[in-house]
């Protein structure tokens, strides 16, 4: 998912209730709007993994807003747009594959009758 830049199927928030993320953290916050949670990011969800901000920054609290360091914009929407060209040329495909199959039947079907009729002449 790198080459996405992304985190998370939603938004790098996603992660807060991940099990991934809940063996990552240790602590849980209570405040006055409710529960506030710890919860951590894994490395592919930072700008530059590899760097020291990459690990300083990969544990977060649920109300973190963006951050510089993580990509922030979820991966089901750059998924499905990335797909979205290849979805016409799969259509055309299976629907060029389901027809050769029909036509095979129909084929397969008259030269069954052929053979029956030929042997019936015998």
């Amino acid at each position: 998912m790198g080459s996405f830049r992304c985190c998370g199927s939603t938004n790098f928030l996603s992660w807060t209730t991940s099990s991934y993320s809940l063996n990552q953290t240790e602590t849980n916050f209570r405040s006055d709007s409710g529960v506030r949670l710890t919860f951590t990011v894994p490395k592919s969800c930072c700008i530059e993994p590899a760097s020291q901000d990459c690990q300083d920054h990969r544990h977060m609290k649920s109300d973190t807003t963006a951050n510089k360091y993580i990509y922030t914009k979820g991966c089901v929407q750059k998924l499905q747009a990335s797909n979205i060209p290849y979805g016409t040329y799969a259509l055309c495909a299976s629907s060029t594959i389901a027809l050769l199959q029909i036509v095979g039947l129909i084929v397969s079907f008259l030269l069954f009758r052929m053979f029956d009729y030929l042997d019936a002449l015998s």
